[in-house]
């Protein structure tokens, strides 16, 4: 079956000198890997551009029963020139695309999450100071996992400030954040913290 549509970039994993597996997010499919040949070559400059969250159009050929499908063409749908220019916005990035390629497990579609990433995409890219936009993610992210958070319980009023738009210090922000992947753990069976958890923490806090 032929599929075409838009897509985010969660994971580029390799597999050969030749050859890796391209972990997205689609709007039609939900998660989905594909083969992706020339990856890995030095001279293959345009699949460079497959960086974290990276948002692609594709089509694609898929075969039921089949753990990789098959990748016919890729492009660019959106080009994210302040993200890519700037080492914070890229860790952003890397740290949320980390949590959706542990947290997406089943293959299914999800047009509410899809969106929700697109708009943080944008955020990203486009806020002239994007230090909040993880930890906002992360709540709208609960939402569309099934389970919310019971603000009447003490140690989630830890929140506070980042629902009600208030500005956030560096030591609250890392607080909050702390408090998120206890909660992500809690909530979601086998859930490890992120590896870029440690830079979100030196970056933004």
């Amino acid at each position: 079956m032929n599929i075409s549509t838009p897509a985010i970039v969660l994971h580029c994993s390799r597999l050969t000198d030749k050859t890796s597996v391209l972990h997205l997010f689609t709007r039609e499919c939900g998660r989905v890997s594909y083969y992706l040949y020339g990856a890995a070559s030095k001279r293959n400059m345009r699949n460079a551009l497959l960086m974290p969250l990276a948002l692609i159009d594709i089509e694609a050929v898929h075969q039921e029963n089949r753990e990789i499908q098959q990748l016919k063409e890729w492009r660019l749908a959106y080009v994210a020139n302040a993200t890519a220019d700037d080492i914070r916005r890229q860790s952003v990035a890397l740290f949320i695309a980390e949590i959706l390629y542990r947290t997406l497990v089943h293959p299914l579609p999800d047009t509410t999450l899809f969106d929700l990433l697109t708009e943080t995409v944008l955020a990203l890219n486009t806020r002239e100071d994007p230090q909040n936009v993880h930890l906002e993610f992360l709540y709208a992210f609960i939402d569309c996992l099934g389970f919310g958070i019971d603000m009447n319980r003490p140690e989630n009023q830890i929140f506070d400030p980042l629902l009600s738009q208030q500005p956030i210090s560096q030591q609250e922000r890392r607080a909050i954040l702390r408090q998120f992947m206890a909660y992500y753990e809690t909530n979601i069976p086998d859930f490890r913290p992120p590896k870029s958890l440690d830079v979100m923490m030196e970056v933004y806090g």
